[in-house]
């Protein structure tokens, strides 16, 4: 099962009575972490932005963010409980830790490799980066670069990234619990996925991340929940609109690569997942579009016989021995094995197929592999 779990240090918070009208009115006294009375603090409350819900705490950390800080205060006088793993996932970041003096939370939050690495690249300055994060850049760079000579557009450019990285990693569910930053199981991280090829859904999506940043494009991480477990994609944003990219479910069989969550909108999400619209300030889009693997390549089809005929005229016309196709408005997984064997008869030859099948509660994807 694919888990995202952010290991997150909360330093005891202080419980105080009153409101925070009161508190902020108590400037001659304050408190230290424990509660207990210090005349010598002295808390300027107008030096500090006031956040007053979880929505407000969203922007704000986006906007520490794109001034690249990782370490703030604020006054919180929302009624929600600040839970340093959901501030985790609206910051993206891979550890959260968090204290606070009264009404007052201070945040120090650790990004992750992946972002480290971008950042150094761009910048020129990669002093700060540890020795494997400089090994993994030079691997990077070389995978994007190789990526953009054969590309002739972003889209397939993104795709050749998408493709490398899954013919590279394999799923590792490792034990993924730690107490301090620095003690982050390589497997979390682009890190285990570049140099051991090995990661879980954190390290796909730092993977990722790291490549498609390099290569240009606009990405973020999305933390989201399944019927099981948590779970991590990546966002990008492609001609002004966002959409979900999903590596490792796209790599979830290493015999071969799925697209359905590659570039996905909401109506190809469906309901493998979903996620609290506070920890996500992008709008995915609503409707998949020609960004998607299976509408740019004419790969989606209202009718299963002519799914069944288009995936027998690839294999036995074109050639094809590995076969992509998706069928709207259908979640059955028997339906293309019904009528399949009809179409490829009338083409006369003998053939053998597996066949693989997701859904995601509305449209079925199909992959059809030809001995």
């Amino acid at each position: 099962m694919k888990k995202a779990l952010f290991i997150v240090c909360l330093v005891l918070a202080l419980l105080l009575s009153g409101c925070a009208a009161a508190l902020r009115d108590a400037l001659d006294t304050g408190y230290n972490v424990f509660g207990i009375p210090n005349p010598d603090l002295h808390i300027d409350y107008a030096s500090y932005p006031d956040i007053g819900d979880m929505v407000e705490l969203r922007d704000h950390i986006a906007a520490q963010r794109e001034q690249g800080k990782l370490e703030f205060s604020f006054i919180y006088s929302g009624t929600e409980e600040i839970d340093p793993g959901v501030v985790a996932q609206m910051a993206d970041v891979c550890y959260v830790k968090m204290t606070q003096e009264g009404n007052i939370c201070h945040l120090e939050m650790t990004a992750f490799p992946g972002e480290r690495i971008v950042d150094a690249y761009f910048s020129g300055k990669t002093d700060s980066l540890t020795q494997d994060e400089r090994k993994v850049l030079e691997i990077a760079a070389e995978m994007v670069e190789d990526a953009q000579n054969q590309a002739e557009n972003d889209w397939e450019l993104e795709l050749l990234l998408h493709d490398t990285l899954a013919e590279r990693i394999s799923y590792s569910d490792a034990d993924i619990y730690y107490e301090k930053p620095e003690d982050q199981p390589r497997h979390l991280s682009v890190i285990g996925g570049l140099l051991d090829g090995q990661a879980n859904c954190q390290g796909y999506t730092d993977a990722f991340y790291t490549l498609a940043s390099l290569a240009g494009f606009e990405v973020g991480r999305l933390s989201v929940e399944t019927d099981t477990d948590p779970h991590m994609v990546n966002t990008i944003c492609l001609d002004g609109s966002w959409y979900v990219v999903d590596l490792t479910y796209d790599d979830s069989n290493d015999a071969l690569i799925s697209y359905r969550l590659f570039n996905a909108g909401m109506d190809m999400i469906g309901e493998e997942y979903w996620w609290d619209e506070a920890t996500e300030p992008n709008i995915i889009v609503a409707n998949s579009d020609e960004n998607s693997y299976y509408i740019r390549n004419a790969l989606a089809f209202e009718d299963i016989e002519a799914l069944a005929e288009f995936v027998a005229e690839s294999w036995a016309e074109m050639g094809n021995t590995q076969i992509h196709a998706m069928l709207q408005n259908e979640a059955d997984s028997e339906k293309l094995n019904d009528v399949l064997p009809d179409a490829l008869e009338k083409w006369g030859r003998s053939y053998s197929y597996s066949l693989w099948h997701s859904s995601n509660g509305a449209d079925s994807f199909y992959t059809v592999v030809f001995e």
